[in-house]
């Protein structure tokens, strides 16, 4: 017998289904290559129990907090934290070797305070009541997907990254299916991530009508059954119910998860159910609206593939106001509903064929994107009806690239993206803010290593401790200004602060050590994009016509 110690690592997901989910293909693979691997999850009743059939497949235990019982008692003091106490009593019975946040919200920063384990990643509370984030990705994920729009990894990816999980994933090929019965869930969490029935009419309407030996079942949650009963009682579509099956709030997600085991196809927007069809081995199509960031939640896997508007202010967020929505509007039902024939008959989006079927003032406004897994594993979308990118996706291409570099030694190889006139020019104004940047960072390190030269020192002079930290505090400052002139550097400076933020010691002594590791670091990725920029920039036909830099 080996004499091998079980291992316990305790995952905190709180967030919603889709979370759930993702979290769930971000842990498959450990067990079957650490078998002494023991794997928890504390996560919400609410959206964990309708997912235990197949959370069980990678869990060996599951916490259910349930927040109706947790104030049961008129939202009473007493009777939350009894709740809370045996909760985590509970969670902590057996030793927690690891345990991760992957919720990055503070009701799961508190609870993982309180749950009782030899190490912490993710965010969490410190003794002082601060948010701390200590491992790399976290801090990555923290800086550059909480607060900002230029994340390009999958979040299983940057789950995976987080736990540790660096096996190589299992191939798998499309179950064959009965190509003549597909899911379409038209439906998402919020009206900026969806269409109105009236498109989703016209384009159901006319899939029904030009192809009769289709059968397409319209699938969704009970709080979007009056949105599923429009379309399927809408005069037009009524000569087809023989097509078409409403199954809108009609089943568990079980029962679904089983129904899209039958089907063939995938169709819809960015959701819970999106996933669930992945993970069925189905190929999917996504349309990415409003504050839908398709790298981040494509479904993971071959096969996948998404459509997004190229509307300037596309991705928003949540909170941003908008009467109009000009993101919905971009992506035409005559596209839509090419683009769906082409996948359901040929698993494909080809772009040359599309060219024939689609007008170039409909293809104009939009991306079609295919998600294809690179050599280290790591699902990339590569943009497949052209290859010309505007400066933000170019500047997220890179950082990619650099944080692979940084956080995980690892390469990644991509051809270089054509630019048009006004990326170019875009592209060449942001260098100059680069090489700011960058001096700004080595004189951090500077007078970061100045402290650390006089603290070496028998007598440290205070008054010169004094004035290199003033330094310091004015670089800091400096670098946040630089966000507002150079706003394509914003993920850069947003995780540099994080890192300076979160940078561990309990003297000065390692405090500015940190400090100095901290700018380096941040160094580090600015400058292989700044490399990247510079020959692509060369490269490009613009060049020969750029204006000079003085």
């Amino acid at each position: 017998m080996s004499d091998q110690k079980t291992k316990c690592i305790c995952i905190v997901q709180v967030t919603r289904l889709g979370d759930l989910l993702q979290t769930m293909q971000a842990c498959e693979g450990l067990k079957e290559n650490l078998p002494h691997l023991k794997l928890k999850l504390v996560a919400r009743e609410k959206f964990a129990k309708p997912l235990d059939f197949l959370l069980r497949k990678v869990f060996d235990e599951i916490y259910y907090l349930n927040f109706k019982e947790a104030f049961a008692k008129d939202n009473d003091p007493e009777s939350l934290t009894k709740y809370l106490k045996n909760f985590v009593s509970n969670v902590s019975s057996e030793k927690i070797d690891a345990l991760l946040n992957l919720s990055f919200s503070n009701s799961a920063n508190y609870l993982c305070s309180l749950i009782q384990a030899d190490n912490r990643l993710g965010t969490y509370f410190n003794l002082n009541h601060e948010i701390v984030v200590y491992d790399p990705w976290s801090q990555y994920l923290y800086s550059n997907v909480m607060g900002g729009s230029f994340n390009s990894f999958s979040l299983v990816d940057i789950y995976k990254k987080i736990i540790g999980n660096t096996f190589p994933r299992k191939q798998t090929e499309l179950k064959k299916h009965d190509k003549n019965k597909i899911v379409v869930h038209p439906f998402a969490s919020l009206d900026k991530k969806h269409w109105k029935p009236s498109k989703w009419k016209e384009i159901i309407y006319k899939l029904l009508k030009n192809n009769s030996n289709l059968t397409v079942q319209i699938v969704g949650s009970p709080h979007e059954m009056k949105l599923a009963d429009e379309i399927f009682n809408d005069p037009i579509i009524k000569p087809f119910h023989g097509q078409l099956i409403n199954l809108t709030g009609k089943t568990s997600i079980e029962q679904l998860y089983n129904t899209i085991e039958e089907s063939s196809h995938f169709i819809g927007h960015d959701s819970m159910v999106s996933h669930l069809a992945k993970i069925a081995q189905l190929p999917t199509l996504t349309f990415s609206l409003g504050t839908v960031r398709p790298e981040e939640t494509i479904p993971y896997g071959e096969y996948s593939f998404a459509v997004s508007p190229k509307t300037s202010c596309f991705p928003c967020f949540p909170d941003d106001a908008c009467s109009f929505y000009q993101c919905h509007a971009d992506i035409s039902y005559q596209a839509a509903y090419e683009l769906i024939v082409s996948f359901v008959n040929h698993n494909e989006l080809a772009p040359e064929k599309l060219k024939k079927s689609i007008s170039d003032f409909h293809l104009s406004s939009l991306n079609i994107f295919k998600g294809r897994f690179t050599e280290d594993n790591n699902l990339f979308l590569e943009k497949i009806n052209d290859h010309e990118l505007d400066s933000k996706s170019t500047i997220k291409l890179f950082l990619r690239m650099a944080w692979l570099y940084r956080l995980s030694e690892a390469e990644e190889n991509h051809r270089f993206p054509k630019l048009t006139k006004q990326t170019y020019n875009e592209l060449f104004t942001t260098i100059k803010g680069i090489k700011y940047l960058r001096d700004l960072f080595i004189f951090g390190q500077k007078y970061s290593q100045e402290v650390l030269n006089e603290l070496s020192e028998q007598s440290p002079n205070v008054a010169t401790l004094q004035e290199k930290s003033e330094k310091i505090d004015e670089i800091d400052k400096l670098i946040s200004m630089l966000k507002t002139a150079y706003p394509l550097l914003t993920p850069i400076i947003d995780y540099s602060n994080v890192i300076k933020a979160n940078i561990p010691g309990e003297n000065l002594v390692e405090l500015s050590y940190g400090s100095c590791m901290a700018y380096k670091n941040s160094e580090t990725v600015l400058s292989i994009v700044y490399e990247l920029l510079e020959n692509t920039l060369r490269e490009s036909k613009f060049s020969k016509s750029a204006p000079k830099e003085r």
